[in-house]
């Protein structure tokens, strides 16, 4: 999984899995709470380049997550346009963002459509309704499931 030259790869298939770790608590009544799906840049690892046990391994150290559980979503699942309420919509969307030890390192970004500008802190509102579609998503595609 070491980088070494190789750079991003750009091209994101809509039928492509990522991975995110996850503690059992990070679920709040089947919804990824604010731990589980942080914003801005959540970090997933593409599925065309790693196992899903690879995300149980830290970034930048050596260690694990023990005890962690893995879920994969698709690309297609990850992609949303929704509403901010005041006459914007965001847009979002991943990016292949290699590490040094991690090249299947792949965040989500959110773009205001209009401006063509990253928002790196969506509105609570949007971070929430993004967070439950994912998360029905999520929760059905369970791959390791964490200890309680």
């Amino acid at each position: 999984m070491i980088t070494g030259e190789r750079g991003p790869q750009p091209e994101f298939p809509a039928s492509e899995e990522v991975y995110r770790r996850f503690q059992a608590e990070h679920f709040v009544q089947n919804v990824l709470s604010n731990i589980g799906l942080p914003f801005p840049r959540t970090s997933f690892n593409r599925q065309s380049l790693s196992e899903p046990e690879d995300v149980l391994w830290h970034d930048q150290e050596d260690r694990r997550f023990e005890g962690w559980g893995v879920f994969a979503v698709t690309a297609a699942q990850t992609r949303m346009c929704l509403p901010t309420g005041d006459g914007r919509t965001l847009n979002f969307d991943l990016e292949h963002n290699p590490l040094p030890l991690n090249y299947s390192h792949t965040e989500l970004k959110c773009i205001d459509v209009d401006a063509q500008e990253e928002v790196k802190r969506p509105s609570n509102k949007v971070r929430k309704e993004y967070r439950v579609e994912l998360s029905r998503a999520a929760s059905k595609q369970i791959i390791i499931n964490p200890q309680v």
